[in-house]
């Protein structure tokens, strides 16, 4: 067993905070003046808008955008959920994965059965069925519908989970994948923090963590924090089998799924991979979709860590010879 007493004491053992982004860096000195903020923000909504009609008038429903040609061992699922007041806007993150230079199996929305009772979508989806799309009907586990039903549906296979409401950038599933061939027992995530620790082992407030974190393209941490917003790839069998516990996630954790899967990856002793450098999204976002998303429960009224706290209540002293938290400050002081 590691010297717990070292562990929990050792705060000189924190890493220098990453380098931000040139983007984050920018964004930062922009918020602390509201008189230059603000009329930029706007600017950049209307610029978000007419980005996406343009998009919605020239998008490219592609018939080819799924993989029919190349046999893989193990298939690529792009795998993610939507609900009511995103669903006429979700087909443009998925058609945005219709058009990858490596192209994935499989593409599938789960929807859920209470929040679509009769099963009417938008006649755009017919486009997306046309095009080799699958769109199921669950029971709705919040967010947590991206990955519970892919995952034990297609167990053998690569799962890669993406947002909503952005439209992701063409090589997303690329750098996903070259990573996971470095890293095949890792997840992979293009977008990630790095945890920080109290001196009593416990994980910071999220806040004070080294967020968007740089320059750590390849390497690999049981301290790092992949985002789902990002993208991430999720190897066959990566997360621990109480992951799909679905009494304790509604219990315990039923708004921040990153958070669960983090503590599930842990438990199951499971690294997360840097699949990019730069930690910012690749994509954009689409204008409207941000008036409800969960961002503003978990970061603004910090359920996140609210939501962390009791998964780690509960699952913390799960291994036998060391805690979870113990298993991820284990490499806070570097990465392999």
């Amino acid at each position: 067993m590691k010297n717990r007493t070292t562990i929990l004491t050792a705060d000189s053992r924190q890493p220098t905070a990453a380098p931000l982004s040139l983007f984050v860096r920018i964004k930062n000195v922009l918020r602390k003046s509201k008189i230059v903020y603000y009329p930029l923000y706007l600017l950049l909504q209307a610029s978000r808008y007419v980005r996406l009609e343009a998009y919605k008038l020239f998008t490219k429903f592609d018939a080819d955008g799924l993989n029919r040609t190349e046999k893989r061992d193990i298939r690529i699922i792009v795998s993610l959920t939507s609900y009511p007041a995103r669903i006429k806007l979700v087909p443009y993150t998925i058609v945005s994965m219709l058009n990858q230079t490596v192209k994935p199996d499989k593409i599938i929305l789960w929807l859920g059965e209470d929040q679509f009772p009769d099963r009417k979508l938008p006649k755009v989806f017919d486009k997306l069925r046309a095009c080799g799309v699958d769109i199921e009907f669950r029971e709705d586990i919040g967010p947590h519908t991206k990955y519970f039903y892919a995952m034990q549906e297609y167990p053998e296979d690569i799962i890669i989970t993406v947002d909503d409401d952005w439209v992701y950038d063409s090589n997303i599933v690329e750098k996903l994948y070259k990573s996971y061939m470095i890293n095949p027992e890792c997840v992979s995530a293009i977008r990630f923090h790095k945890i920080k620790f109290l001196p009593n082992g416990r994980p910071d407030k999220h806040d004070n963590w080294y967020l968007e974190y740089t320059n750590a393209l390849g390497t690999k941490s049981q301290s790092y924090f992949a985002c789902g917003v990002g993208g991430v790839l999720y190897p066959p069998n990566s997360l621990h089998k109480e992951a799909f516990n679905v009494e304790a996630i509604r219990k315990l954790c039923p708004k921040a799924d990153d958070v669960w899967l983090k503590i599930m990856e842990t438990m199951n002793n499971t690294k997360v991979a840097g699949a990019s450098n730069t930690g910012t999204i690749p994509g954009w976002v689409l204008v409207g979709s941000q008036a409800t998303g969960l961002w503003h429960f978990n970061c603004t009224e910090g359920q996140n860590d609210i939501q962390r706290e009791a998964v780690l209540d509960a699952y913390n002293t799960y291994p036998e010879v060391e805690t979870l938290t113990e298993r991820m400050q284990g490499e806070a002081d570097g990465v392999e």
